[in-house]
């Protein structure tokens, strides 16, 4: 039996835009994808457990292997995650990655993080079609990065961004899975319809992500807030938003956070909040939970650097 790790993550400012070459910023949390991988002589296909025991985690699995040249297909994939399912967060991704650690430990691929990362690439277009890359990047490397997509998977450019401190983030759910591909369609239809403000759209983007950038390293936290706030806006006027999400950006403002956004493709799922503190993040949380809204705290940045997680 061998394991594989893949972790969550929330992109902090330019989904959707990243995929048309936009810079982003997305940084992993404590919320990750557990799998053992278990030879079953008794199988004439591949099996997954949990909530991934379904034909899509199956194709991702297959495209992975096919990938990395494995033809052996008895193979059971004992899956463990606490990352909630078309969220926003990442789980298709962290699956891929766990999947694609957990061949390389079983057959002694000896494969790299780069390696890694572009197999779960290929798990990663099943899932959702023309993916920017940025999901899978952050599952494999963790951290806090700025990535922008390349023409090819070996053009994408990864700005590894180490701050010393932690940042405590919220993550509301509405409880309403998101489908990445319809809504990465409807967001696309909205820009091709509307090309002069998508130009604009696309000029605001990247002053906020590099303003971003600055913001982490310079640990400005209430620029950082303002940021979020604007990029939602953008967000929400192309069409990725929904009625829970904007409700649970409002209630958390109203609350006293500096920032909140959705995150990932919208639609659903799930949204984030930069609180001034830890008392004002309890608070947060205690009002989304009284709407009735799951939510949790999580972290990011603090002494993380870009590493293997075998």
């Amino acid at each position: 039996m061998s394991k594989g790790i893949g972790y969550g993550k929330i992109i902090l400012f330019g989904e959707h835009f990243v995929i048309y070459g936009l810079p982003a910023i997305a940084a992993s949390i404590d919320l990750k994808t557990d799998v053992d991988l278990i030879f079953d002589p008794s199988l004439t296909d591949i099996k997954l457990s949990g909530v991934f025991n379904n034909e899509k985690a199956k194709e991702i699995t297959n495209a992975i292997l096919n990938n990395l040249g494995i033809k052996e297909r008895s193979l059971f994939f004992n899956v463990k995650t606490n990352i909630p399912v078309a969220s926003g967060l990442g789980s298709s991704a962290a699956l891929s990655v766990a999947i694609a650690r957990a061949i390389n430990n079983t057959f002694m691929l000896g494969l790299s993080d780069k390696d890694i990362c572009k197999a779960s690439y290929e798990g990663e277009k099943v899932a959702h079609g023309n993916p920017s890359g940025v999901d899978n990047t952050v599952a494999t490397y963790r951290g806090i990065i700025l990535f922008e997509r390349g023409e090819r998977f070996e053009d994408n450019k990864i700005d590894p961004i180490t701050i010393d401190y932690s940042i405590d983030i919220i993550i509301g759910n509405t409880g309403i899975k998101g489908n990445t591909k319809e809504v990465v369609m409807s967001v696309k239809k909205w820009l091709d319809d509307n090309p002069e403000r998508a130009k604009s759209i696309f000029d605001e983007v990247k002053e906020i992500v590099l303003e971003a950038k600055e913001s982490l390293k310079n640990k400005n936290l209430i620029k950082l807030g303002s940021l979020m706030n604007k990029n939602h806006s953008l967000l929400k006027e192309v069409g990725a938003s929904c009625k829970e999400l904007e409700l649970l950006c409002e209630t958390a403002l109203e609350a006293g956070a500096l920032g909140a956004k959705l995150v990932g493709s919208g639609g659903g799922g799930c949204m984030i909040a930069l609180p001034k503190d830890k008392k004002n993040a309890n608070e947060i949380v205690e009002c989304f939970k009284e709407l009735g809204f799951e939510a949790i705290i999580t972290k990011i940045g603090g002494n993380v650097e870009i590493s293997s997680s075998n």
